[in-house]
């Protein structure tokens, strides 16, 4: 499902759209794995050693992804302010969608890396490997269901394709936190 959905996603996009969404797709992954410090193989390893108490270490986990969720709400509101520069971050023609999509799928990806990491950790396979084919399979009909609707449409749709990632995004965080709750 996820490679049909990149397939989809690829034949929705023209040339510079896929760029643009392959830079922000990157910067959310190589944002995420900087800003979590390694916290969610930490998380892994301390919780399935059983050493210290889990609800201590989920408590830092936890502790740690609201203090990186501040610093990237404060790293948006300055942006958005004029007082930070993303040129570097963001592709030339980016717009201020482009950086609050890369703020918010931030955000989703490190819960989502949190929570997935606290399954794994506390050996709920189940959920995590149900969460990943929910995923695929949100992600490909999102995206097919948009190539089915567009492609025939020449006009350029990264902002729908970005908009579309982030409602599965944020569907899948819901179904993540409906599952740890």
């Amino acid at each position: 499902f996820s490679f049909l959905a990149g397939v989809c996603i690829t034949r929705l996009l023209q040339q510079d759209g896929r760029g643009v969404f392959t830079t922000l797709q990157a910067d959310v992954a190589m944002l995420a794995l900087l800003l979590s410090f390694g916290m969610p193989a930490v998380l892994i390893y301390f919780l399935a050693k059983g050493e210290h108490p889990g609800r201590q270490v989920i408590g830092l986990a936890a502790s740690l992804f609201v203090v990186l969720a501040l610093v990237v709400v404060i790293a948006l509101a300055t942006a958005a302010l004029g007082y930070l520069d993303l040129s570097r971050l963001l592709p030339p023609s980016s717009t201020g969608f482009d950086g609050f999509f890369v703020g918010a799928s931030l955000l989703m990806s490190l819960l989502q890396s949190f929570l997935g990491s606290t399954f794994l950790g506390l050996r709920e396979f189940r959920v995590g490997n149900r969460m990943y084919v929910v995923s695929a399979l949100a992600n490909f009909l999102a995206y097919g269901g948009l190539f089915w609707a567009y492609h025939n449409r020449p006009e350029d749709h990264v902002d729908l394709v970005l908009t579309a990632g982030l409602l599965v995004q944020f569907g899948l965080t819901g179904a993540w936190v409906w599952h740890y709750a």
